[in-house]
């Protein structure tokens, strides 16, 4: 489909539901400003709100970004705070069960 996208044979993609595309939304933003920056209409067939063209469906996709960002901000900062977690426990001095 993005080869179908960068040469520009597709005008309008028809999906069935937004989540069809990818299973995480990183992924699923990634595409939609993939497919709209190349002039790419995507609409739903399911939700008919969503239509990259309406002011409604650029809403949702805008609000779709908006959770892409906050879903990658909450895995670096889970990632960081396992890296200090390990890095700390590392420092604590083990008891070596002897009194």
């Amino acid at each position: 489909m993005l080869e179908a996208v960068r040469s520009g044979d597709i005008d309008v993609l028809v999906i069935n539901q937004v989540y069809n595309l990818s299973r995480t939304t990183r992924h699923l933003a990634f595409l939609f400003n993939e497919l709209t920056s190349r002039g790419v209409r995507v609409v739903s067939a399911a939700d008919p709100s969503f239509d990259t063209e309406t002011l409604i469906g650029g809403l949702l996709m805008r609000s779709l970004f908006a959770f892409a960002e906050i879903e990658q901000v909450g895995a670096l900062e889970d990632l960081r705070v396992r890296r200090h977690l390990r890095r700390h426990s590392a420092e604590v001095p083990r008891l070596s069960g002897q009194p």
